[in-house]
């Protein structure tokens, strides 16, 4: 049995795509930060659907943190065979109000976060001769967003280290991709009142907002035998927002 390390999921991208990678015939790994009460409550939806699950608590701004979840990942499960880099989170000022805290706070959560995983899951593929690490960026990235400079860059640096790393880890048979979703109906987007979400949908051509379901459907076609031959992309889900 093939396993999936999530970050962040019990936010609603990663809840979806731990869904899917259950359907797919997944062991899961459930990386959480804070949120004990729903990465247990999701484990235990997964286990009744008859899905092998099992949660890890870590801080990963931390590298110590980072490592020795990984470590206790590698321990319980044998393989880690999937890594999606999903934790994140957003601290949104005017760039002139914008502190140093905000900064860096975004800086560690969204980007850090994903360099500490990833060099130690990477160690663990290389042994194993093969891997899938697909990385949540956002179309913030690609298009900047106003009051969200912190954020923006975050993604914007994620989507580099996402192509440095493909090209590095070809030759061990590990794959590299970003994710890049545009606005998604997801609790950062709840508290968007009508008038707003309206306004937003208007910029996106496909003119609605998307869902959890669609990004995880292409996080896990990413992690499938059929996408063998596709690294280094960050490819958007986002209702032709970005088109580039």
């Amino acid at each position: 049995m093939r396993t999936v390390l999530i970050t962040g999921a019990t936010g609603g991208i990663g809840q979806a795509t731990a869904r899917q990678f259950g359907r797919d015939g997944f062991r899961l790994a459930l990386h959480y930060h804070s949120n004990g009460d729903s990465a247990e409550s999701l484990r235990a939806e997964l286990a009744e659907a008859g899905c092998e699950a099992t949660t890890f608590q870590a801080d990963l701004r931390d590298t110590a943190a980072a490592r020795a979840m990984v470590q206790a990942v590698h321990g319980a499960c044998e393989t880690i065979d999937v890594l999606v880099n999903n934790a994140g989170v957003l601290a949104d000022s005017p760039l002139s109000f914008m502190s140093d805290e905000q900064w860096h706070e975004v800086m560690a959560a969204n980007l850090h976060s994903a360099f500490y995983v990833t060099r130690e899951v990477s160690m663990v593929m290389a042994r194993q001769r093969q891997g899938r690490i697909i990385n949540v960026s956002s179309d913030a990235g690609r298009l900047g967003g106003a009051g969200r400079s912190n954020y923006s860059a975050a993604k914007a640096g994620l989507a580099g280290f996402t192509k440095a790393v493909a090209r590095e880890l070809a030759g061990s048979n590990i794959q590299v991709n970003a994710v890049s979703p545009g606005y998604i109906e997801t609790p950062m987007t709840a508290d968007l009142d009508e008038s707003k979400r309206k306004a937003l949908a208007r910029e996106i051509p496909g003119r609605r907002l998307g869902t959890p379901i669609e990004v995880a459907a292409l996080i896990a076609f990413l992690a499938s035998d059929a996408a063998g031959y596709i690294t280094g992309q960050e490819i958007s889900v986002d209702g032709g927002l970005f088109m580039g």
